[in-house]
């Protein structure tokens, strides 16, 4: 690379032209540079590998400093076409007038690259004076102001490299710099900048540590590319043989018992678990490098749309039965896949599959990881949800069958044994073949109880699986909906809808079970009529029809007045949970009459289609009750004529019968009461088969009501990149929005842009687009023009679960849960009381917590009544902080704090390195936000910080003015 070396001697000013084909190295810390024209990027230059790395560009005017080398590694500036900058001695830079500003300017600039603009929390901010900090203790920087640091006593390290000593130069503490106590150290902080005799030393000192801790996130980067690189060949190595493995596996006809390997145990135990589970979606790949193994299990079970529960693994788990589960071995917490077979378990990882057994659980940890199956990311139809859970239920399904067949055949003997009693027993006073028969028919009936039994059990093990299946997958699917869906429905009918399925599972559990076996003992019996006389048979089975025709038609008109009736008892439901959430501004209203009178509107409305549905059903209960007696009668009615009719034929044969010739059999006594009982039997199963399609109704209105949850497309879709670790930037490019086709617009091409770590206020009146602005910035909504963007990606192929799982939220209509303060902190995530009462601190909240009767481990209820407004505020805060989110956004978040406590949260809120937008009203929030963001009529109208924009006649100052009055 020419690169153009700064003169060992000076005689004057160096004029340099830029270009990218005259890179110039700032090695000489001797000279100081200026921008006269264009602008200069400057990057970091590895001397091994000669490679750059950008790290920030100056614009005209800027000062540069020679950095000196370290381990051959600099900093290179290239200039822009028609570029120009001049070298000077530096001490010669800091006798002119805006040294001072772009000094301070240099020093952000390299401590933000040597920090790689990683987001800090602080706990302890640097002021002015005297500090003591223990060992292992942190300070940090102060982003709205630079300091100096000097060490009086022990020893700091900067940004965690060297060491730095009493009586060494002081260090510049700016933007997002911190130091570290080694073994316990004193410190002067102070405001003023360096004298003379010790500004250039502080310098060449502060560079020196730039460049080492550049110099290490630079190899740090380098090794994870090169791990990175490394996985990606082996995993295409892997896949190739997996896949190789696949065709072998063909041409062997034996299935492979190795465990897909991706690169590592935990994404190889997922993919197994995965294609156990019969999810068709390929596990997708996280860059988990630097992060602990919670953190890198959980990302992969939300990119790979997995829930799970933590299970203990009792004394002979193994041996029950039970679902797939993640575990790990005692010996290195290597995950494995637990995979249930119909004999146990089997443990599947890099050495192939085992079958469980006392000696392989011993090398198992205690603990394992339930995961259940999600439904499809995608819009599914009624048929294909209630075939989701049926998958590896075959064995259950086929003993349920086989046992409905066994006590079907089982209750033919009846009817053939009572036959055979009285055309050969009872006609030759046969007492042995008597007993014979009797012990028969008892043999029979403990085999069809013992059927009976094996039945129930297959029926209740159905259940309970499809119960556990279905639920955890519809409650996932609810969860993983777009927010805009919910505006659709009230609570309280969106909840009869999603119990819905629940009750339709219940239904088919039991009626579609008695339905199916009603159907197969009915056609066996009538088979067993075929036999005895196929006349009748036909008989028989026209009587069927008609019932079947009668059921249907009944169950029409029932289902018609079934289907408003549940339709009416979704929006009584989301009525009945309104008046329950708002009595209380009922009461205040004195509007409790009408509240009851809407209600008994609905209530009779929704009752007068459950009357008449009821009628449909009570005919046809009617008609079922009567109908075996009728069916009875004509079938005696039917033998009667057939036996006329038969002696008639006989009596004619009789007379012209030859010799020899043989006259048709009669119809027995016998046979006929076979007949008439398996005729009982065939009834019997029609009156369970109608009961159960009476039954089953309702999930036809059930499923409907269903579908718009199983319609919708769930929000995180496969296909959608991954986010990484947001920097903060956020960009909306001429956004359009409107919350339906035919409503007024609310946000009109507006376009704004906000920098990563910017503290940002977004003010206007009411209905001007803030908070709009927050839900398109959620993923709550999409625009209806434009792009919202995340570091320059846009939001629309971005997984914005995972983006919002970078995102600190405080919403206008937020509620503390029901649980314990640091429950309501915390959440479900992996942190300690530590990082509870950290965010605490950072809201004010502390002092509060510490004089509860139980300080963090203090009850609330739901809504946190026992809080007052601004308690409740800054624990929702706090809640948003723990987290350590890239990006804050805050609506309204600090109206109910007085002004002692809203000064602590604005005063933390400062300090951190984050992006923040806050919308707010009061001046005092906004006061010293980096930029003021004001809109109106969903237009950005104006933007600058306070005191330029209450300098100018605008929105801004009018809106200010009504606080100031």
């Amino acid at each position: 690379m020419d690169v153009l070396d700064s003169p060992a001697t000076l005689h004057g000013p160096i004029l340099v032209e830029g270009g990218n084909h005259r890179p110039l190295t700032l090695d000489d810390p001797r000279l100081g540079w200026r921008v006269e024209d264009g602008y200069v990027d400057l990057f970091h230059l590895a001397g091994g590998s000669g490679r750059r790395r950008h790290l920030f560009r100056a614009e005209t005017g800027a000062l540069l400093f020679g950095m000196g080398k370290q381990e051959d590694a600099t900093l290179v500036a290239v200039g822009s076409i028609g570029s120009r900058l001049s070298g000077v001695e530096r001490e010669a830079l800091a006798g002119a007038e805006d040294f001072l500003p772009h000094a301070e300017a240099w020093t952000l600039r390299l401590t933000d690259a040597a920090t790689g603009g990683e987001a800090v929390w602080p706990d302890r901010v640097a002021e002015p004076g005297e500090r003591s900090l223990g060992p292992g203790e942190r300070l940090y920087a102060d982003p709205r102001r630079p300091l100096w640091l000097t060490v009086t006593e022990g020893e700091v390290a900067w940004l965690g490299g060297p060491p730095t000593g009493a009586g060494e130069p002081p260090l510049p503490m700016a933007d997002r710099a911190w130091i570290e106590s080694t073994a316990g150290a004193a410190v002067s902080v102070t405001e003023a900048w360096p004298d003379a005799a010790t500004l250039w030393p502080a310098f060449d000192r502060f560079h020196a540590l730039v460049l080492d801790r550049i110099g290490s996130r630079v190899a740090a980067q380098a090794d994870s590319e090169a791990k990175r690189a490394l996985r990606s060949r082996e995993s295409a190595r892997e896949s190739l043989a997996q896949a190789l493995g696949g065709l072998s596996d063909l041409v062997d006809g034996q299935a492979s018992t190795a465990a897909p390997v991706l690169g590592d145990p935990l994404s190889g135990a997922l993919a197994a678990l995965m294609a156990h589970m019969g999810l068709e979606e390929p596990l997708p790949r996280i860059d988990a490098a630097g992060k602990p193994a919670s953190e890198t299990l959980d990302l992969m079970l939300a990119a790979a749309r997995l829930r799970g529960r933590k299970v203990i693994l009792r004394d002979g788990w193994w041996r029950s039965e039970g679902a797939p589960m993640l575990g790990w071995l005692e010996e290195g917490r290597v995950p494995v896949a637990l995979l249930p077979t119909p004999a146990g378990f089997d443990m599947l990882d890099g050495g192939g599959r085992r079958r469980v057994t006392q000696a392989v659980a011993d090398l198992l940890a205690a603990e394992g990881l339930h995961l259940y199956r999600p439904l499809p990311a995608r819009a599914l139809g009624a048929a294909e949800a209630i075939r989701f859970p049926l998958r590896g239920l075959g064995g259950d399904g086929m003993r349920l069958g086989l046992s409905g067949l066994a006590a079907a055949v089982l209750g033919l003997l009846v009817p053939v044994a009572t036959g055979f009693l009285f055309d050969s027993a009872i006609p030759r006073a046969d007492t042995g073949q008597l007993f014979f028969i009797i012990a028969g028919l008892v043999a029979a009936a403990i085999g069809g109880a013992a059927f009976d039994l094996v039945k129930v059990m297959a029926v209740l093990r159905l259940e309970s699986r499809i119960d556990g299946v279905m639920q955890a997958a519809f409650i996932d699917r609810l969860f993983a909906l777009p927010v805009g869906f919910f505006r659709r429905f009230t609570a309280g009918d969106l909840a009869d809808r999603a119990l819905g399925l629940q009750t339709v599972r219940e239904i088919l559990a039991a009626s579609t079970v008695t339905g199916l076996l009603g159907a197969l003992f009915g056609s066996i019996s009538l088979g067993l009529l075929a036999v005895y006389d196929w006349r009748l048979a036909l008989i028989a089975t026209g009587l069927a029809l008609l019932s079947a025709l009668v059921t249907a038609a009944l169950s029409y008109g029932q289902l018609r007045h079934e289907r408003e009736h549940i339709r009416r008892q979704g929006r009584l439901d989301g009525l009945v949970l309104q008046l329950i959430v708002g009595i209380g501004k009922l009461r205040v209203a004195g509007a409790e009459p009408r509240a009851m009178a809407e209600w008994a509107r609905g209530f009779s409305a929704q009752k007068s289609r459950a009357v008449a549905a009821q009628r449909y059903g009570n005919a046809l209960e009617t008609f079922h009750a009567a109908f075996p007696t009728l069916a009875t009668i004509a079938v005696f009615l039917a033998v009667a004529l057939l036996m006329e009719s038969d002696a008639k034929q006989q009596a004619l044969q009789a007379l012209a019968a030859t010799p020899g010739q043989e006259a048709p059999a009669a119809f027995s006594t016998g046979s006929f009461l076979a007949f008439i009982t398996a005729f009982g039997q065939l009834l019997a199963a029609l009156t369970e088969m109608a009961h159960a399609l009476t039954k089953s109704l309702t999930v036809l209105p059930l499923l409907e009501r269903a579908r718009p949850i199983l319609e919708t497309a769930p929000e995180v879709q496969a296909g959608r990149d991954a986010p990484g670790e947001l920097q903060g930037g956020i960009t909306l490019s001429r956004v359009g929005f409107r919350y339906a086709p035919d409503a007024p617009p609310v946000l009109h091409d507006l376009s704004l842009s906000i920098e990563p770590g910017e503290f940002v206020a977004i003010v206007g009146a009411s209905g001007s687009g803030k908070s709009t602005v927050m839900r398109l910035l959620l993923g709550f909504e999409r625009p209806d023009q434009g792009e919202v963007f995340f570091d320059g990606r846009a939001a629309e192929r971005l997984d914005l679960a995972a983006v919002r799982r970078q995102i600190g939220v405080v919403l206008q209509n937020g509620r503390i849960t029901s649980g314990s303060l640091f429950q309501n902190i915390v959440g479900t995530a992996p942190l300690g009381l530590d990082d509870a009462w950290h965010a605490a601190r950072l809201v004010g909240l502390d002092r509060d917590i510490e004089q509860m009767p139980m300080g963090m481990h203090t009850v609330l209820m739901d809504g946190g009544g026992t809080l007052s407004g601004g308690q409740r505020q800054r624990l929702m805060i706090a809640r948003a902080l723990v987290h350590r989110p890239r990006v804050l956004l805050l609506d309204e978040a600090t109206s109910a704090l007085d002004n002692r406590t809203q000064a602590v949260v604005t005063a933390s809120l400062a300090k951190l390195s984050v992006t923040r937008v806050v919308i707010a009203h009061r001046l005092s929030t906004i006061r010293d936000v980096d930029r003021i963001l004001v809109l109106e009529a969903g237009r950005l109208v104006q933007s600058g910080r306070y005191e330029d924009l209450m300098a100018v006649d605008g929105p801004f100052r009018t809106l200010a003015s009504r606080q100031l009055l």
